[in-house]
């Protein structure tokens, strides 16, 4: 079988699984996230502080997004929400 194409290479586990997710790939979006973490935060933050910054944030964000999920639940259950198009 010929080798169409060289953009992923394949390689063998020890357990003889293929795989074409290879160790240069993993470390290329590492270094992507890396990157994209630096850029989407005050520069004069480093390291921890950045990092509970980061957390804080999404806590904040999923609390958020929990509250609207459960006031439209809350909304659906008491009727309030006029359910057009249902007999």
């Amino acid at each position: 079988m010929a080798e169409t194409s060289k953009a992923a290479p394949t390689t063998v586990h020890p357990n003889g699984a293929t795989s074409t997710w290879s160790n240069s790939n993993i470390k290329l979006h590492q270094g992507f996230f890396d990157r994209a973490n630096r850029a989407s935060f005050p520069l004069h933050l480093k390291g921890r502080k950045r990092d509970v910054l980061f957390y804080k944030g999404m806590v904040f964000l999923s609390m958020v997004g929990l509250a609207i999920s459960f006031g439209g639940l809350y909304k659906m259950a008491n009727g309030t929400i006029s359910k057009k198009g249902t007999t």
